[in-house]
């Protein structure tokens, strides 16, 4: 499973890239597509709950339904942040701060009484300087041009709130709910905030006759089913796995963007940092998963249901069927 995401985050990527209007702008609204790709989302969920002959807004808990909110809210600012972040800072400082998030997961993961043992932390280190060492000559290619110290500090705001909506979906997630119930309720709240959202936009900057911008493309629809792929694809690592192997899968995925770009674009080349920190987030990714006498030490003050492989666990109850 993990592999698979790994290189549906590779061709994501790649195909995002090469989505660009001949100025170097975006050929469809972004707030659009995300809202758009949360209704796909939604449906897909729903036609799956359907599909087994129940009605899935019977199932739905509607007095507990508002924890749902709170993660659906955090991703829809954190979605919309992006775009303010990348006007004031160069893409490259953006990879760079984002790189944090591996350590804000793991103090989250500590705060929330979820201990990681000492060989994860080394792991989440390594992982950290890996990726900042793969990204140092985008860095540099970005020295001379101009941030701000509101752009830097948005940015590391925009990790915190990614971190914080990625631990609580994951806990609720690995809750009782049937996935698909789950999120069948964090979808439609999404939907709700980027339509509010959009509505204030569009009454800020006047975007009449923008919002629909790219649609008469056939690459915008395959980039919503793209991005609604991704959504749910995500989803079910989190709940499978966390938010840590999560990260980690997008970290591999960059260096097989990275691949892609020296082998077969011919933008990119190889360079010695960019090798050691390849080698470096690899090992990481390996200590963070491997499995030691102190590693089981750890998992003792965790939930009973961790207590085992989340792969067994979640099989053995049915709660992950895709």
């Amino acid at each position: 499973m993990l592999g698979s995401y790994v290189i549906w985050e590779t061709f994501v990527v790649t195909f995002i890239s090469q989505l660009k209007g001949p100025d170097g702008s975006n050929l469809f609204d972004s707030g659009t597509l995300m809202m758009l790709s949360e209704v796909l989302k939604l449906l897909i969920c729903v036609g799956r709950v359907q599909s087994t002959g129940v009605d899935p807004w019977k199932e739905i808990i509607w007095a507990d339904s508002w924890r749902y909110a709170v993660p659906g809210f955090l991703y829809c600012i954190n979605n919309n942040l992006l775009f303010t972040v990348l006007v004031l800072i160069p893409p490259a400082v953006y990879q760079q701060l984002i790189n944090l998030r591996t350590v804000e997961c793991g103090i989250m993961y500590h705060l929330q009484g979820r201990p990681l043992s000492r060989r994860q932390w080394w792991g989440i280190l390594a992982i950290t300087a890996g990726s900042i060492l793969c990204q140092m000559k985008s860095l540099e290619l970005s020295a001379e041009m101009a941030f701000s110290i509101l752009g830097v500090t948005l940015c590391i705001v925009s990790t915190w709130i990614s971190t914080i909506a990625g631990v609580i979906n994951e806990n609720l997630l690995k809750s009782d709910v049937n996935f698909y119930i789950a999120n069948i309720q964090l979808y439609s709240y999404g939907i709700v905030f980027n339509l509010l959202f959009q509505f204030f936009r569009a009454q800020l900057h006047s975007r009449e006759g923008n919002m629909w911008r790219g649609w008469d493309h056939f690459s915008t629809y395959v980039m919503c089913l793209v991005m609604a792929m991704t959504g749910l694809w995500t989803a079910a690592v989190m709940k499978q796995y966390d938010n840590i192997v999560k990260i980690i899968c997008i970290a591999l995925s960059n260096f097989l963007t990275f691949t892609v770009g020296v082998c077969y674009f011919g933008n990119q080349e190889f360079s010695v940092p960019f090798c050691i920190g390849a080698l470096l987030t690899c090992s990481g990714a390996c200590l963070y998963n491997s499995k030691s006498a102190e590693d089981k030490d750890a998992s003792t003050n965790r939930p009973s249901e961790e207590k085992m492989p989340l792969t067994d666990s979640l099989v053995e109850k049915g709660a992950l069927s895709l």
